[in-house]
């Protein structure tokens, strides 16, 4: 799918467009940073620390004041012809950029940089709200996994690229390559194809600062994106800080060269890259916010870490002068710092590139590019907000090890409000996880359930206490289930209704049907019911009700049929005696492509719910058909059971001698082979034997000999076994009670 993303004549142009701007947007911030750390270069007269900090707020301003208005034109116009115009600009801002460079004005070097992240606030409410209209939604989170990737790879060799142009003092190979790709960029952005504004899209009016409430109003009207928005705030606040204040960490406190530096700050990058190859790998497709909190808790842990690791390599480089590549990464304290770098990046990729998917698939289409907006506006607004307080904190003499300390703390608090806002979320990302570790389990057939956001009614066999955990964990979106009303009361059974959507129902009561009608009519929810109403106790269906046939011809909506397979062999099963429990048998999910329930208009009341039931009926045995092993021969379904049995003893007659699958099978070879030297010709045998553990055994010894076996019933009379014997001159061979 990956290939044929990057195909699309609707994706490829915008992917080498936005990669190229990523690279010299970064190949500009890297050469400032490494030219106030390296070469001498100050802001004002300000320390290194300061400066960067500085330098980095002339980089963020800009989103606060121009994204607004970014946004609402984006939403207005044709979203290609801005990619085309920003592109076109970057070319004067290049040569800006190069006249500030050369002269060290502090003035000039921040109007280019202003100038410079003006035209990427407007660019990138365009770029990201392009996508969606081009490509569907289940190829937006490998679409969006690609320009992260792309991005942070194009912001890896611009970072490397600028800084060790810069730490050379090579600044006119900094303004050539700046020019030479902003040329190409602007050539490219031509074959980008039209994405024109929705037909009810408002028009355009220039108005920076109603532009700006608008786009915050925007993303404040929806909950889900309001909270995505402030998380991406926050991962890109802290990004921010560390790589503003790592070139001076690199050179004062760890005493690195300029490639070490650049080699860490390049690790960074590469880490944002493999979190979001990682996260997209996991998601598979699904717009979720589950591995978020995980995201959250790791940058956490690797930032108090770091902390501790610039102090450790502080402490225990004790060797003169300046330390070299090959000295820091010998030793397990710049190893240590290497890691906990690329570890940090990694979780960030984990903790955003879900967020940025919730963001623009649940925008409306209309004000898509206003909601991408105003996730910029409080994106800076947070960023400059940070900055502020870390260049306060700085220049009040903080460390930068405790400054690293502070954000790690910050982010735990992070998490545990991710954690708050999304119990449900994270409870099914580690349900899910203990589920395929402890019972590999594992759903076929995924693609029948799609997304679990449109109304359906999902049946399925009850089969024992972890049914429904394992439905809540493993399908995909938050699906509601009818549950008893008497066991929802049960002090064990209340915890879960903090996490899933469970619907008490009183069997006796109609307004019970009424309600979960509503709830997969109306409100537009996916509704699981296990029809048998209650756990099998022998391994096969049991009675089943037509109250979710019922339900589902009243909503008009489809039935799923799902067989959950393997949960009965656990100790949460009803079958203790009667199967082989263990502690973690193999469990798996089948879904079948959805039905209908299709009742003729002409049936009302109990005749209706009864058509219904027996097609309900049906669709249930078709399933546990549907998914058995058809393919194998009785005599390899009677091997697999005494694998999965073992000594379980499952067969009696008059005589009260149990049989065992072992004793069975052993019989059934033993005379198998006189069968085979007894008849060797005959490909059929006929049976004529008493109800007895001796039928059972010869019936299984015709099949070990290759021969079917002919069942004769002796009270159809002497003419008529003699009618269906297998040839006119058979042969008797007493077998045996």
């Amino acid at each position: 799918m990956v290939s044929s993303i990057l195909q699309s004549r609707n994706f490829l142009p915008l992917f080498c467009v936005q990669a190229l701007g990523a690279f010299t947007d970064n190949l500009l911030k890297s050469a400032f940073a490494f030219l106030v750390a390296f070469q001498g270069l100050s802001l004002f007269g300000t320390p290194p620390a300061i400066s960067l900090m500085i330098g980095t707020a002339a980089y963020v301003v800009p989103l606060l004041l121009f994204s607004g208005s970014a946004g609402r034109l984006a939403d207005a116009c044709d979203k290609a012809t801005i990619v085309r115009v920003t592109r076109l600009a970057e070319i004067p801002l290049v040569l800006l950029a190069g006249a500030a460079l050369f002269t060290g004005e502090s003035a000039l070097v921040l109007l280019a940089m202003f100038a410079y992240a003006s035209q990427s606030a407007f660019f990138s409410p365009a770029k990201y709200a392009i996508l969606p209209q081009h490509l569907p939604e289940d190829r937006l989170i490998k679409a969006n996994a690609l320009v992260e990737a792309s991005t942070f790879v194009a912001i890896l060799s611009g970072t490397l690229f600028g800084g060790f142009l810069a730490a050379k003092g090579l600044i006119e190979v900094v303004v050539a390559c700046l020019l030479g790709i902003a040329i190409a960029a602007s050539v490219i952005a031509r074959f980008v194809p039209s994405a024109r504004a929705a037909p009810d899209a408002a028009p355009y009016r220039f108005a920076p600062l109603q532009n700006t409430l608008s786009a915050l109003s925007t993303v404040r009207a929806r909950l889900t994106l309001f909270r995505s928005a402030i998380g991406i705030s926050w991962f890109w606040a802290v990004g921010l800080i560390v790589i503003s204040i790592f070139p001076d960490i690199a050179r004062r406190d760890l005493n690195v060269s300029a490639h070490v530096a650049n080699t860490l700050i390049g690790g960074f990058v590469v880490g944002i890259a493999a979190g979001a190859a990682a996260v997209t790998r996991l998601l598979k497709g699904e717009v979720s916010a589950r591995h978020v909190p995980l995201g959250a808790l790791g940058m956490a842990l690797c930032l108090i870490d770091l902390s501790f690791a610039v102090e450790a390599f502080s402490l225990a480089m004790t060797v003169p002068g300046e330390v070299g590549f090959a000295a820091f990464f010998s030793s397990w304290a710049g190893l240590r710092i290497a890691l906990d770098m690329a570890a940090l990046a990694a979780f960030g990729g984990v903790f955003t590139v879900p967020l940025y998917t919730l963001l623009q698939a649940r925008a409306r289409q209309q004000t898509r590019s206003s909601a991408i907006a105003g996730n910029n506006i409080l994106n800076g607004l947070i960023m400059v907000a940070l900055l502020g307080l870390a260049t306060l904190l700085l220049a009040l003499g903080v460390k930068v090890q405790t400054l690293l300390l502070m954000l790690g703390i910050a982010n735990l608090c992070v998490t545990l409000y991710v954690i708050r806002l999304i119990p449900g979320e994270v409870m099914k990302a580690l349900g899910a996880t203990v589920l395929r570790w402890l019972f590999g389990a594992r759903i076929s057939g995924l693609e029948h359930y799609g997304d679990g956001r449109s109304p359906a009614v999902v049946i399925a066999n009850h089969t024992s206490y972890l049914d429904a955990i394992l439905l809540a964990c493993l399908l995909p979106g938050r699906p509601a289930f009818a549950i008893n009303a008497f066991v929802a009361r049960r002090w064990w059974v209340r915890p879960a209704f903090l996490f899933a959507d469970l619907i008490p129902v009183d069997p006796a009561s109609p307004l019970s049907v009424r309600a979960m009608v509503k709830l997969v009519r109306d409100q537009k929810r996916r509704l699981v019911i296990f029809p048998e109403g209650r756990l099998t106790v022998t391994g096969a269906l049991m009675k089943i009700y037509d109250g979710p046939a019922l339900i589902a011809d009243r909503s008009n909506a489809p039935v799923i049929p799902l067989r959950i397979d393997g949960a009965q062999y656990t100790p949460f099963s009803r079958l203790k005696g009667k199967l082989r429990r263990r502690l973690f048998p193999k469990i798996t999910l089948s879904v079948l492509p959805s039905r209908r329930i299709a009742v003729p208009e002409t049936l009302r009341g109990r005749a209706r719910r009864a058509h219904a039931g027996a097609q309900l009926h049906d669709i249930m045995t078709e399933m546990v058909f549907e998914t058995s092993p058809r393919e194998k021969t009785l005599l390899q379904s009677l091997i697999e059971a005494k694998e999965l049995h073992g000594k379980l003893a499952v067969l009696e007659d008059i005589e009260r001698q149990p049989l065992g699958y072992r004793r069975i099978l052993a019989g059934a070879f033993a005379l198998g082979a006189r069968f085979r030297k007894g008849f060797p010709e005959s490909k059929r045998l006929g049976l004529l034997l008493p109800n007895a553990n001796a039928a059972v055994i010869s019936f299984f010894a015709c099949h070990a000999s290759g021969k079917t076996p002919a069942m004769l019933n002796f009270t159809a009379g002497a003419a008529g076994i003699r009618a269906r014997s297998p040839a006119p001159n058979s042969r008797a061979f007493n077998v045996g009670a």
